[in-house]
């Protein structure tokens, strides 16, 4: 899949942040069941996601396979069988919030580039 003259970042970086965003509806239910008998935390195959999808536009081939979600069981579990665990929660979150300003301040920088391009090219 590519974008605006070829270029496969821009829907890369779109799919980056639609990923980044599930995540975080993830994290947050995971934080919001904390107090939940025997709920065990959920995540994405973020990494992994990523790197299939960087490695199948390289190969000139559309990205279309979907992120895992996964159960992620706590390394200790609460009396009441609770795994999740509030520090490694927001600590995923906080990269995870890192990770989606940077994606998107690339992009940003990316159509401003483009913009650019077009306004520079018409004179």
């Amino acid at each position: 899949m590519t974008g605006i003259l070829g270029d496969p970042l821009l829907p890369w970086l779109r799919s980056a942040m639609d990923l980044s965003y599930q995540r975080q509806g993830l994290l947050n239910t995971n934080l919001a069941n904390a107090d939940t008998p025997g709920y065990v935390p959920r995540d994405l195959e973020f990494n992994d996601y990523l790197t299939q999808m960087l490695q199948s536009q390289s190969e000139g081939m559309p990205a279309g396979a979907e992120p895992t979600v996964e159960d992620r069981p706590g390394p200790e579990t609460g009396f009441d069988g609770n795994q999740v665990n509030l520090d490694d929660e927001m600590m995923k979150m906080a990269a995870n919030k890192l990770l989606y300003e940077l994606v998107s301040q690339v992009s940003h920088r990316k159509m401003a580039l483009i913009r650019y391009a077009i306004d520079e090219g018409g004179r």
